[in-house]
């Protein structure tokens, strides 16, 4: 349904990201579970008890990528792009790969 509002598909969403730059943060529920399940199969989930943890986090710990290979990472691109992201100074790790999914690299 959210690519329908956009006006692409799964195969076609980058074509979104020229109206809407900032949809190129999006991921998919499998980025989401391939990080719960590599944290899960690792066996440290104590080290993460307490905290917050993004995708991006758990992509990068873990190695896992989103369906298309891509390591999304939403917060981080809001740290570098919005001009009031709060959550900014609570967020660590890359910002690069958002600029240069948003760019279509």
């Amino acid at each position: 349904m959210i690519l329908e509002n956009f006006g692409v598909t799964e195969a076609t969403w980058r074509d979104a990201c020229v109206a809407t730059p900032g949809f190129a943060i999006s991921e998919s529920p499998a980025y989401v579970a391939r990080g719960i399940a590599a944290l899960a199969a690792a066996g440290d989930a104590d080290h993460w008890a307490g905290t917050i943890v993004s995708s991006r986090q758990l992509a990068d710990t873990y190695g896992v990528t989103d369906t298309d290979g891509s390591k999304p990472d939403c917060w981080g691109y809001l740290a570098a792009y919005s001009t009031e992201a709060p959550a900014a100074q609570c967020v660590s790790g890359a910002v690069g790969a958002s600029a240069e999914r948003v760019a279509g690299r």
